[in-house]
């Protein structure tokens, strides 16, 4: 990928923001500079046994596909590819959580399925589709963690987050992961109106990348705000 996407910067800001149901309007920013482009950010969380094996196997796999949609190829993904670059772009997920762990939202569940079956886990949802704005390196990663509640007034705490979204932007190719423990999936006015393919769970049909809707750099933004716009606030105590 650092052949295709290398971005000429030697360093990168990751940005924080949180917000309670209280003072929905009234988030806590903080900023911070890194050395090296966002690229060379690693979260040490994995083995050098799965490292070299099952991951090092699943990303041989889904290599060519991706090079070719990060450089806007056209190409045909049948179900396999699409099993195994959702695979990818989960464990992509797991690890931009590590980088700011108060938003974590995957479960060690979550850890064990894809590690025995080298796919998602049940409850994960994923799409891709194209990226045609000017700027992907204002979209290299959006995450956000929640804690959805009922009532106001629960308590929210770090490391409680039950939902989550991801989008990330390299080359040409614009993913989106979603995963929750008290959401079935994903709907509003925002989700429906982008309507880009879903490759996990997949539907078993091929999916002609040439055909698939690109998204503009406020595409990609509305894309990563899509839940976050359409989950009702709490309920009044």
């Amino acid at each position: 990928m650092k052949k295709i996407n290398q971005p000429e910067v030697t360093s990168h800001i990751q940005s924080r923001a949180s917000a309670t149901y209280t003072n929905p309007r009234q988030p806590k920013y903080s900023v911070k500079r890194h050395q090296g482009h966002s690229g060379t950010r690693f979260a040490r969380k994995v083995c050098k046994t799965c490292n070299n094996g099952w991951i090092e196997r699943l990303e041989e796999r889904i290599r060519e596909p991706v090079t070719q949609l990060m450089q806007g190829a056209p190409l045909i993904l049948d179900a396999g590819t699409q099993r195994d670059m959702a695979a990818w772009m989960t464990l992509v997920t797991m690890m931009v959580e590590f980088t700011d762990p108060p938003t974590l939202a995957s479960m060690p569940s979550d850890y064990q399925h894809i590690y025995k079956l080298s796919e998602p886990p049940p409850r994960w949802k994923v799409w891709i589709t194209r990226y045609d704005g000017g700027s992907p390196g204002s979209h290299v990663v959006c995450h956000f963690g929640m804690q959805l509640t009922e009532l106001p007034d629960v308590r929210v705490e770090a490391h409680k987050c039950d939902t989550q979204v991801t989008t990330f932007v390299i080359g040409q190719l614009c993913c989106h992961t979603f995963c929750s423990t008290v959401l079935s999936g994903v709907e509003g006015d925002d989700y429906a109106l982008i309507d880009i393919p879903q490759i996990w769970p997949s539907t078993g049909k091929p999916i002609d990348w040439s055909s698939a809707r690109s998204l503009s750099d406020n595409g990609v933004i509305l894309l990563a705000i899509a839940l976050s716009r359409g989950i009702p606030p709490a309920s009044a105590p």
